[in-house]
């Protein structure tokens, strides 16, 4: 009876532990999310002085020079070091002319439709790694022609 009891309390230790390890996962670029949702809510990002759609916009945190907040107006201004940033669209950094319903792109493990990821705009020094696979690849049922992963800062 004893080990029995044991038994349950390890396991439900051990499924506890993996419940915290998962949702830790699951909130990687937690930064980026709360400013989406404050984008969503009414407020408006400024990349120097040009109007953003942040949920477009991919940007390099390490090329921020300052960032302003103004509460009452709902703006937030985001100051970069180099004023000139070299901005790239999925298109661009995969070669292609356009993506198909058979493409996949994935941007910091975060997968994107077709649709979406071509709006995208994407700082170029914010981007570590990209990799392409002109494979098709089997995802559940899915056959994915073209697989774009890119890793950002």
């Amino acid at each position: 009876m004893k080990k029995m009891q044991s038994f349950i309390k390890r396991t439900f230790i051990c499924l506890f532990l993996i419940t915290i390890v998962s949702c830790k996962v699951a909130s990687i670029d937690s930064e980026r999310n709360k400013l989406l949702i404050l984008e969503r809510k009414g407020w408006t990002f400024y990349i120097n002085t040009e109007k953003i759609i942040l949920e477009k916009t991919i940007l390099d945190k390490r090329n921020f020079k300052s960032v302003e907040i103004k509460k009452s107006e709902k703006k937030i201004y985001i100051f970069q070091k180099e004023k000139s940033s070299n901005y790239l669209s999925i298109t661009s950094l995969a070669a292609q002319d356009s993506l198909t319903d058979k493409d996949l792109v994935v941007i910091d493990g975060i997968p994107y439709s077709n649709f979406d990821a071509k709006s995208l705009r994407i700082e170029s020094s914010a981007i570590i790694k990209l990799t392409k696979s002109t494979d098709t690849i089997k995802i559940g049922c899915r056959p994915i022609k073209n697989l774009i992963l890119v890793s950002t800062k």
